[in-house]
């Protein structure tokens, strides 16, 4: 039985042949009633009639001379009705025609009045033989009111009205046109009038449409619809049909699409396995993946299995590159499952960007080549793109179609899907790829995607703004935001995408070890795709919400640069891999030995820590954590020691005293000592104590004015000390500078200060504590103090220093304790010279805060 739907295009298209009414241009339609399917947090997609996103009709048919002739190529979305509703397709499918329903007086409204459903049929099989079977006669049908009459009533056109036009009913179902199909597109007398319909001319017609109208091919699995070809001249028309054919929801134009390309930047070549930089960025050289019930499905330009488990390969760039012909016969358009390229086409990898992005996955932990991050994991490699990288639209919903069915028939399978691809919709609304990728999440298949490399905003990117999808753009080996990576909300995390190094698809390539640095966010996207695979492998039950949330929790704030409303989160497998690289940063020994300072500490495996001069602030040597966690070594001298050094690592700083250097070295400038003392006989006195290099030039001021008042030089030990100087004038604070350093400390025990004319009311302003999106906690004070003050944080309730800090000269103060270990229910901020204080509850406080009860005010 032929499909009613190409029957009705059919129809509608020799109707217009038998006229000569062609039109190649767009036509205003109606608005469609067709119900949206999205969340309405989505925004509505512009349309015309049922045809969404006519600006890309457009703009593919632009630039040609003569539209006429031109190939069109539509994605018609099916409705969804649920799923016991009874359809014409429904019926189509189990072999139920009007025929035989008619001939037992039996209409659809009568099937959806009695419950016959979608359910039923499939159950019972509903046929006429098994109508016949079980007895089912028409009078028995017209006991309950189903007669010839009710048939009547829907028969528009019968044998007597054809033959008025030398049309006999049994020479159009010759060519697949039945009454049902004729009742069903209203197709009446006066239709037959204005089209003057006889017999010659249809069968004439409906000779020469054979080749307008082809169809390519159905999916099933997620955003269920057809794709269909045609030449132009059929556009309005067919458009129009379209817009009155229940079955149809709305058209999406099936525009080429590809990947965003930034350019590859050469080879590189190793003969031991390369340990690349963007690997050690993501936290994946000790990851280990071993659980072979997790699979990857990379929808890209294939992959060549040079070192990688490589378990499936399939083509879909046939449909893309036969986007003219016709995939499928119509007499199965309703039997197929979904398309299936099976064994044809060449799955192979010809441009090289497939392969690419799969090393970044998968690659084998070996002796040769690069490691990727989820090592050894099962790939499945569906070829969408043309070794030109160009593509289709629903040559890539074909793929993930056909990954949603892969899930659906055995949800527990663990799936990640890899595209690093996209195309710019000029719209925030989702197309058809858009929607059978959110229903490839609903599925439960995890979907990484990039954000794109045009340097905009990824918002109107298809497939990148898929909300539930994770997008992910790039940053280089300096943690600066790519210049080119695509930005703004729709970006969910930050991957190494400049100079990303992994496998050549050319074998020569490979076999002498060369590996290619690729840059973009196609080469982003895999590396999170690889780390949701690793946490798929420990978590397998996790869904699609659960795996991002992870990783962006899990995620490092390390990119500088990144444009306003755009993540910083880079991805960071082994804060959840659990191979021992969370051992925390400690620095335990710094020791004068033999004209060097023996350096030891721990930390993150591969992690880099930086030890600076105290004194000096000048970056003395840099280290690398080993394997063992251990990072050590010897850093020579030439001169003095410094009294103490600070390691770095992350944002983290430890502070060491050199042991056995004490008596010998260097001092960082300090002011150690200001106090203000008045007597009666010696009148008013300042008295100053501090640190510098040895022998070092120290100029002190007033650090409000600027006005030098005393220069002096540190003594061989690195001290100096100013005693009973008269101030010249009044001095609040003072200021050391000695070469490029700077010390300020506030002068003690002067009440002039205290009343001057910039002294502010001392009052705490603000106590809380929040949780942010991602679990990072944090409490904070804010208040007002005098300018320079010393102050103090204490818990109120059990007096527990929480920490130290300053007003600035404008005598504002805040602090903040990150991920603090415990909470207080209440603060207490204190002036350390005056011993002025306020205090406050912690807003927000977590119900386990530290203290005996809370203040019921400030």
């Amino acid at each position: 039985m032929k499909s009613s739907l190409k029957l009705s295009l059919a129809l509608v298209a020799a109707l217009v042949l038998s006229t000569g009414c062609t039109d190649s241009m767009l036509t205003e339609l109606p608005e469609s009633t067709s119900s949206a399917r999205i969340s309405t947090s989505v925004p509505d997609a512009p349309t015309e009639g049922k045809l969404r996103f006519p600006h890309l009709l457009d703009q593919a048919m632009s630039g040609v001379a003569s539209k006429s002739g031109q190939n069109v190529n539509l994605f018609l979305g099916f409705n969804q009705y649920e799923a016991d509703g009874v359809t014409r397709r429904v019926l189509d499918e189990y072999g139920v025609t009007r025929r035989v329903l008619e001939e037992y007086g039996v209409t659809r409204r009568v099937l959806e009045e009695y419950g016959v459903t979608r359910r039923v049929l499939d159950e019972y099989g509903v046929t006429r033989r098994v109508l016949d079977a079980y007895g089912v006669t028409r009078r028995v049908l017209e006991e309950y009111g189903i007669t010839r009459r009710v048939l009547q009533e829907y028969a528009v056109v019968t044998d007597d009205l054809l033959a008025q036009y030398g049309v006999a009913m049994a020479d159009l179902e010759a060519q697949g046109v039945t009454r049902r199909v004729l009742d069903d597109y209203g197709v009446t007398r006066r239709v037959l009038d204005d089209y003057a319909v006889t017999m010659e001319r249809w069968e004439g017609d409906m000779s020469a449409f054979e080749n307008v109208i082809r169809l390519r091919f159905l999916v099933s699995k997620g955003r269920p619809g057809v794709t269909i070809s045609f030449d132009s001249d059929f556009l309005n028309s067919i458009l129009d049909e379209l817009y009155f054919d229940s079955d149809i929801s709305f058209i999406d134009p099936d525009v080429s699409m590809g990947r965003n390309p930034y350019g590859a930047n050469g080879a590189e070549s190793s003969g031991d396995e390369l340990v690349s930089w963007n690997l050690q960025a993501v936290g994946g050289i000790f990851t280990s993946f071993h659980n072979d019930k997790v699979h990857v499905y990379v929808l890209d330009s294939g992959v060549q299995d040079y070192d990688m488990d490589l378990v499936e390969a399939k083509d879909f760039t046939m449909l893309f590159q036969n986007r003219g012909q016709e995939m499928i016969e119509e007499s199965e358009i309703l039997r197929v499952d979904g398309f299936d390229p099976g064994s044809g086409g060449d799955w192979t990898d010809g441009s090289g960007h497939g392969t690419h992005v799969a090393g970044i996955i998968a690659a084998k932990k070996n002796s040769s080549g690069v490691r990727g991050v989820a090592r050894g994991m099962k790939l499945h490699s569906l070829k969408v793109l043309t070794d030109q990288g160009k593509t289709d639209m629903t040559t890539v919903m074909a793929a993930v179609d056909y990954v949603t069915g892969k899930k659906l028939a055995d949800p527990s399978r663990p799936m990640v899907m890899n595209l690093s691809l996209g195309m710019d919709l000029g719209s925030g609304a989702y197309n058809a790829l858009d929607e059978a990728v959110q229903d490839a999440i609903s599925a439960g298949v995890v979907v990484v995607v990039s954000a794109g490399n045009d340097g905009k905003d990824a918002t109107t990117y298809s497939p990148a703004h898929v909300r539930d999808a994770i997008t992910v753009g790039a940053y280089d080996k300096d943690y600066g935001f790519a210049d080119y990576s695509n930005y703004g909300p729709a970006v969910d995390i930050l991957a190494p995408g400049t100079g990303v190094v992994s496998l050549s698809h050319k074998s020569a390539e490979f076999n002498r070890g060369d590996n290619v640095l690729m840059s973009g966010t196609s080469h982003a996207a895999p590396h999170v795709t690889g780390a949701a695979a690793v946490y798929l492998q420990l978590n397998p039950t996790a869904t699609p919400a659960q795996v991002k949330a992870a990783l962006q929790h899990n995620g490092r704030k390390l990119v500088l640069n990144a444009p306003n409303g755009t993540t910083n989160r880079t991805v960071y497998v082994s804060s959840f891999a659990g191979d021992g690289d969370d051992k925390p940063f400690a620095f335990s020994k710094a020791q004068l030995d033999n004209g060097t300072i023996r350096i030891e500490g721990e930390g993150e495996r591969l992690s880099p820590v930086e030890v600076f001069s105290v004194a000096t602030g000048e970056l003395m040597q840099s280290f690398t954590v080993q394997s063992d966690h251990k990072w050590e070594g010897n850093i020579p001298l030439n001169g003095t020691p410094p009294c103490d050094v600070e390691a770095r690592w992350n944002n983290e700083a430890q502070k060491l005293l050199v042991e056995d250097a004490e008596f010998n070295c260097d001092h960082p400038l300090a002011v150690d000592k200001a106090t203000f003392t008045s007597h009666k006989k010696h009148g008013d006195q300042l008295s100053i104590q501090g640190t510098a290099l040895r022998n070092a030039t120290v100029e002190l001021s007033d650090h409000a004015s600027g006005e030098v008042f005393w220069t002096l030089q540190a003594d061989g030990m690195g001290t100096w000390d100013v005693g009973k100087l008269e101030p010249p004038f009044l001095i609040c604070a003072v200021r050391a500078t000695s070469g490029q350093s700077v010390s300020i400390l506030p002068v003690s025990g002067n009440r002039a200060c205290r009343s001057g004319s910039t002294a502010a009311q001392f009052g705490l302003d603000q106590a809380s504590f929040t949780t942010d999106e991602y679990g990072d906690t944090e409490y904070k004070v804010k208040g007002t103090a005098e300018p320079f003050a010393a102050l103090e944080a204490y818990n109120a309730l059990t007096g527990t220093l929480l920490g130290e800090f300053e007003a600035d000269k404008n005598g504002r103060f805040q602090a903040d304790w990150e991920n603090p270990a415990s909470v207080p229910c209440a603060i207490r901020v204190q002036d350390a010279l005056s011993g002025i204080s306020a205090e406050s509850t912690v807003n927000g406080a977590p119900a386990d805060c530290v203290g005996l009860f809370r203040l019921a005010s400030a």
